[in-house]
């Protein structure tokens, strides 16, 4: 949203999605490429995780309590082999989106 409000111009669509706002920023140079690709990324893969949750279960569900059968749906849906898979690639995705989200506060 940062991004957004504060560099918005015509190269992004009126109701942006996360990923197009980290896109544009990279291409107009206000982040680096790099950082952009893997937060519009990490933003897609959030966004369809959300969506995948809302379709299996309804509100106020824990995931730890889902069975295996639910957990390999999510998975599968997420592009994952496991839900321990999909777990790690989460983990690994926030840790490397919060840096890349630190960077562009400095």
């Amino acid at each position: 949203r940062f991004l957004y409000l504060t560099h918005a111009d015509a190269a992004v669509d009126a109701a942006p999605t996360a990923a197009s706002v980290f896109q544009a920023a990279g291409a107009h140079g206000l982040i680096p490429d790099e950082a952009a690709r893997r937060l519009a990324e990490a933003s897609a893969m959030w966004r369809n995780l959300r969506g995948i949750l809302r379709l299996v279960a309804d509100d106020g569900f824990a995931l730890e309590e889902v069975g295996p059968r639910v957990e390999a749906v999510i998975a599968r849906a997420c592009g994952s082999s496991d839900f321990d898979a999909l777990s790690a690639t989460v983990r690994e995705t926030a840790t490397r989106a919060a840096a890349d989200i630190d960077t562009l506060a400095a």
